[in-house]
C-alpha cells in the first residue's frame, strides 16, 4: 500500500483505486512503506528459492484495541478536526492476533514457494460516515 500518515501534500497516500485489495500495488511514499515493501520483496525472493517453506506477509491497517471498541464510531472529520488517519479504515486487535495464528496454522494460507500478502481491515469504518 501507501503507508503514507500524511493527509495532504507530497507524502499523501493515493491509492490507484477503492476500494484497496490485495491486488493493488504498493506505493511507499516514505521510509516506513518503503521498509514494508521491502519485506515483502525480501519474501518474494525467498519464495523464489525456498521452495518447501510458505510465507505470508499481512497488511493490517491501523488497530484499534479491544478496550476502545466502544467509542467507535468516531464522528466523522471535519475541517474544523481533520485527521490523518489512511483511508479511515482499521482492524480490530483481535483479528490482528488472528490473521498471525491462521497464517501459521492453515497450510492454505501461501503454498510451499510462494508468497502471499493478505490486507486485514474491519468492513466498516471507524467514522459515522463512510
Amino acid at each position: 500500500m501507501g503507508y503514507s500518515h500524511a493527509v495532504s501534500g507530497p507524502q499523501a497516500y493515493k491509492p490507484l483505486y477503492l476500494p484497496i485489495d490485495e491486488n493493488h500495488p504498493p506505493l511507499p511514499y516514505e521510509t516506513y512503506g518503503l521498509s514494508k515493501h521491502v519485506g515483502e520483496q525480501v519474501l518474494e525472493t525467498a519464495a523464489r528459492t525456498a521452495r518447501s517453506t510458505s510465507f505470508v506477509s499481512l497488511r493490517f491497517t491501523n488497530i484499534v484495541k479491544s478496550e476502545m471498541w466502544g467509542t467507535l464510531p468516531w464522528p466523522s472529520p471535519s475541517e474544523e478536526r481533520p485527521l490523518t488517519l489512511l483511508m479511515w479504515a482499521y482492524c480490530h486487535e483481535e483479528d490482528v492476533i488472528d490473521a498471525h495464528v491462521q497464517s501459521v496454522l492453515r497450510a492454505s494460507a501461501a503454498a510451499d514457494g510462494e508468497h502471499e500478502a493478505y490486507l486485514l481491515a474491519a468492513p466498516d469504518t471507524r467514522f459515522r460516515e463512510p
